[in-house]
């Protein structure tokens, strides 16, 4: 070849190489501006297939249209044709297999690109313008080569960027869809357990309340039946309540609403409550609490915790035995609330069983009632609240169970809460007419219960509306002194009711209560929230029921007659 055409190849070619930015553009026009150049027939570039060693890939066939429909298709290269220096061969020194209609191109030039392959030159018979030398197409084969690398390695990366950002595009989706099922589930397990609650203590409320009104006009020995039937009613409702909690703790749908709970009052309603049981079992309580001493917790869940603590070591002590409640800041910067009963105690091999659910340490023989539970949903809430909780106890000596909080600033006795607090108020002096009560309710067996726990007083009068439209029109033709308003109605949702007597100027003063088997606190608070002035839950209890009709009896008249 002579130097100057040598020289406006590998120029050309060079010029190929760079002006291109797609790989398979750049294959096809380097192949096509060779072939002009050599003047042989077709060129293909054969590739290492990167899955099947000993294979090729075709790519950028030019010249052949027959090869040309093989593009990117793997095909049995003979080993030898592609291996070694370039050279010149005839058809009859490689396979006669190497591609269809290979015998009419019995001139075949192979030209190495390291590290990709190969490029085969074919033509009919040996072109005018002489061999190419190795030498002459070293360059811009190494040129072309790593390039070509280069392009391919792009490739490959893009195709696995792609290949990672779509795989996270998926994932993601994926992730999404899986919270929103999830989201969906919990919905779903929180609408079922308000359910369940409703359904299960409204009949409830039916057995217990008739009890209650039994017990008050029978005599014995029907009357020790009536209060077996209470007794074993009671423990079915806490057994139906512990479930119903555990149940919302492990579905994650119980919130707590932490804030700056001051212990002292939370131990005075719990004492308050538990004192009548103390002595009924000849148990002494004694506490030991700095008034000002307060942790981060929710104030009722940690009243529902330490009721279940002390409640275990009153029912667990023996008769005239002692519990003692004490609180001290502790050495972690938290606050230790501690429990202290000198009963029987604990052995050591059955501390673990603790906190399982329904372990009750062989309790159930000795007659005590219990869930087997109540220890569970004290360590799942301390727990949600940042808090730790155990035992230490010695047979024969008594037990300790503590609990730790994170402690908060100082804190003043919270103040009572009136929907889920009843305050006693002095009886109301008898009036020269009944107070009219308005008891909107669906349920006829609730209504004649409220009858029955009402009839004994004659100060008040009892008007039912079995819907939510017919207590609104009884409500404005002949406004109430009270109203007793069922959240569960099948017309009218409860809170709509409360929202137009609010909003009508002859029932926007009287004092309303609500009344529901819905004892989730989302609804306690939801009931404060939107003006309710009383919370009572079924199943009824009749002194909680008439406490709270005269305490809001007493305010309404005090706000409408002051001199009364």
């Amino acid at each position: 070849m002579k130097q100057d055409l040598i020289l406006t190849i590998l120029y050309d070619l060079s010029l190929t190489i760079t002006g291109k930015t797609d790989v398979d553009s750049l294959v096809t026009d380097f192949l096509s501006r060779l072939v002009y150049h050599t003047g042989f027939a077709f060129s293909v570039l054969a590739c290492h297939d990167e899955t099947t060693p000993g294979s090729y890939n075709l790519r950028g066939v030019f010249g052949n249209r027959q090869l040309s429909a093989q593009i990117g298709q793997p095909l049995e290269w003979p080993a030898d044709l592609l291996q070694g220096p370039a050279e010149l061969r005839s058809a009859e020194q490689h396979s006669a297999d190497l591609f269809t209609d290979a015998q009419r191109y019995p001139v075949v030039l192979r030209l190495p690109v390291e590290p990709v392959g190969a490029i085969l030159l074919f033509a009919r018979t040996l072109p005018d313008n002489g061999i190419p030398y190795q030498r002459i197409f070293t360059p811009v084969l190494t040129s072309f080569a790593r390039a070509y690398q280069a392009y391919r390695a792009n490739e490959i990366m893009f195709s696995q960027l792609h290949a990672e950002v779509t795989e996270r595009r998926n994932a993601q989706a994926a992730l999404e869809t899986a919270k929103e099922e999830a989201e969906r589930a919990n919905q779903a397990k929180s609408l079922f357990l308000s359910n369940m609650s409703h359904e299960l203590r409204t009949p409830m409320n039916a057995i217990m309340g008739f009890s209650q009104l039994l017990e008050m006009e029978l005599q014995e020995p029907h009357l020790d039946y009536v209060q077996e039937i209470s007794k074993a009613s009671h423990h079915l409702l806490s057994l139906i309540d512990e479930l119903l909690d555990l149940s919302r703790i492990e579905a994650g749908t119980i919130k707590l609403s932490l804030g700056n709970s001051n212990i002292s009052g939370v131990m005075k309603e719990c004492l308050s409550l538990l004192q009548p049981i103390a002595d009924r079992h000849e148990i002494g309580l004694l506490t030991s609490c700095n008034r000002n001493l307060a942790v981060r917790a929710d104030a009722l869940r940690l009243k529902q915790v330490l009721l279940n603590l002390i409640s275990n070591a009153i029912k667990y002590n023996h008769r005239g035995g002692q519990v003692s409640i004490q609180c001290r800041p502790s050495a972690s910067g938290r606050i230790r609330i501690s429990v202290i009963d000198n009963g029987p105690g604990i052995p050591t091999e059955q501390l673990s069983e603790l906190f399982k659910p329904f372990s009750r340490l062989g309790q159930e023989v000795r007659g005590i009632e219990g869930t087997g539970i109540g220890l569970v949903i004290c360590q799942k809430l301390i727990h949600m609240m940042h808090g730790d909780i155990g035992c230490d106890s010695q047979p024969g000596q008594g037990s300790v169970f503590w609990l730790e909080l994170p402690a908060t600033g100082p804190s003043a006795a919270p103040l009572d809460d009136p929907a889920s607090e009843i305050v006693s108020a002095p009886p109301l002096p008898a009036a020269a007419h009944p107070h009219r009560l308005l008891y909107i309710e669906d349920l006829p067996t609730n209504i004649s219960l409220m009858r029955g726990m009402l009839a004994s007083r004659k100060d008040l009068q009892l008007v039912e509306a079995p819907s939510g439209k017919l207590g609104l029109e009884y409500a404005q033709s002949a406004p109430p002194d009270l109203i007793l308003l069922d959240l569960h109605l099948p017309d009218i949702d409860g809170f709509k009711v409360l929202a137009q007597l609010r909003s009508l100027c002859a029932t926007t003063h009287i004092p309303v209560i609500a009344v529901t088997a819905d004892t989730q606190q989302e609804t306690r608070d939801r009931a404060v929230t939107e003006g309710f002035d009383g919370f009572l839950s079924k199943p009824l209890r009749l002194d909680h029921l008439q406490q709270l009709i005269d305490q809001l009896l007493g305010r309404y008249n005090r706000q409408t007659h002051p001199f009364s």
